[in-house]
């Protein structure tokens, strides 16, 4: 039975090759030339351009003058790596450096962790203290939460040493 069904589809198949009859079998129609091609779906429109957004602006604290007041003051232009890790490249320790700032007002700041405005006050008093060729970087830095009016910061001057086992 399978062998006669199978033989009626290839005799079927070698009719319609012959006539150009299709049979109906699920496949689509072939496209003649003359056809029109078929209508393409109108673009979606883009969507609007989102409106751009105002940043917040913060009043500046007494705190932010003075940062900006002790950046604009810089004499070098060498950055000094601050970290609270100890120096894990071959230094030399040159000596403590120790600050101390009016503790913020407005209750901003209070608690102990890093400020960029006592890490400034460390990099310009390593450079007063050991000059501004030999301070490298400061390491192990630690900072007090503000205690009698008074926030405090200190850590270590190094310099680095250059991997050949000369200086910079």
């Amino acid at each position: 039975m399978r062998t006669k069904w199978q033989m009626l589809v290839l005799v079927a198949m070698i009719v319609s090759l012959s006539t150009g009859v299709r049979l109906a079998v699920g496949a689509p129609a072939p496209k003649h030339a003359d056809d029109p091609p078929p209508a393409a779906p109108p673009p979606a429109a883009p969507p609007p351009a989102a409106q751009p957004q105002i940043p917040e602006i913060r009043p500046s604290s007494p705190q932010d003058e003075a940062l900006k007041k002790l950046i604009g003051q810089r004499t070098s232009t060498r950055g000094i790596t601050l970290s609270s890790a100890p120096a894990t490249r071959p230094h030399k320790v040159l000596g403590t450096v120790s600050v101390e700032a009016p503790a913020p007002t407005d209750g901003s700041d209070t608690k102990p962790g890093p400020n960029l405005y006592l890490n400034e006050l460390l990099r310009s008093r390593a450079i007063k203290l050991y000059g501004e060729k030999k301070v490298d970087g400061i390491m192990s830095v630690t900072y007090e939460p503000a205690r009698e009016g008074k926030i405090r910061a200190n850590g270590t001057a190094v310099h680095f040493e250059n991997p050949s086992g000369g200086k910079k």
